[in-house]
């Protein structure tokens, strides 16, 4: 719990330091499956986040999105929940230490919202 904080309030940018780490020893790609369970952001979900959401679980959605830069896959998972990315601190933190996201990125994960069951 030393690297969350008090109430994770270090949570996102230890996130953004091991990926630091692991990126200077390997290449690194990020992949983020929700082929049997995902979470999906919303108001009135059941369980809390910390970085300030809610959120339900989805099952049998059959997503899955993998990229080479670990802050484009978390950039358009985001924004394809309907999030703004530069509004999550990890993803934000994660764009000034690697580069920002293409705004192609945001524009695809526009077009292709993931639906999710009611």
């Amino acid at each position: 719990m030393g690297w969350h904080g008090n109430k994770d309030s270090e949570l996102a940018r230890s996130i953004v330091d091991v990926n630091k780490v692991y990126a200077s020893l390997f290449k690194l790609l990020g992949l983020c499956e929700g082929i049997f369970t995902a979470v999906q952001y919303r108001k009135g979900g059941r369980h809390p986040a910390p970085w300030g959401f809610r959120y339900d679980l989805t099952e049998n959605l059959g997503l899955a999105v993998y990229g080479d830069r670990l802050v484009d896959v978390d950039a358009y998972l985001t924004q394809s929940c309907g999030i703004d990315p530069n509004k999550v601190e990890h993803v934000r933190l994660a764009a000034e230490e690697f580069g920002k996201w293409a705004s192609s990125i945001i524009d695809d994960a526009k077009r292709h919202p993931i639906t999710f069951a009611s």
